[in-house]
């Protein structure tokens, strides 16, 4: 399994980052240069089974996504999935001065033998995407801080 991820520490409570994440459809096309859009197409909002269209550019490309929340815990976190072989999640873990924020995206099947063999092939057949997913999820993180800390009147 191929798992990027990144952590970012924050200064705000993780009722606000929560609160952020709610507005996911406003907040989607201003978190990222990168990002388009983002509709909410149906289920509770980010509660399982919450389904999103969501459309943003990635190593170049234009990609159009549906993403399905698999998990939410008031909070703390919210996971997702995808496609088959493909799930990430937002985490908020309490920290004294605020909250660190990790996003993760995996990528790849736990198979016995066969996934780690496919995973160490999609790894260096896409390397410079993969690298292009990583460098997203850091300027993602940072711009949430960013947001964030500036609603605060943090510098």
């Amino acid at each position: 399994m191929l798992i990027l991820r990144d952590t970012v520490g924050i200064r705000a409570t993780p009722e606000r980052v929560f609160d952020w994440l709610a507005h996911f459809e406003d907040n989607y096309a201003s978190w990222h240069p990168d990002h388009v859009s983002c509709r909410h197409a149906s289920g509770p909002r980010f509660a399982p089974g919450a389904v999103y269209r969501i459309e943003e550019y990635l190593h170049g490309r234009l990609h159009r996504l549906t993403m399905r929340v698999t998990r939410m815990v008031p909070n703390r976190e919210i996971s997702y999935r995808i496609a088959p072989g493909f799930r990430g999640a937002f985490r908020v873990i309490p920290q004294e001065s605020g909250v660190l924020f990790v996003a993760e995206l995996a990528m790849g099947w736990s198979v016995p033998v066969l996934g780690p063999m496919l995973d160490a092939l999609l790894g260096r057949l896409l390397s410079r995407r993969l690298a292009a997913l990583e460098q997203h999820i850091r300027e993602e993180g940072e711009s949430l801080r960013t947001v964030l800390e500036a609603e605060r009147g943090e510098p």
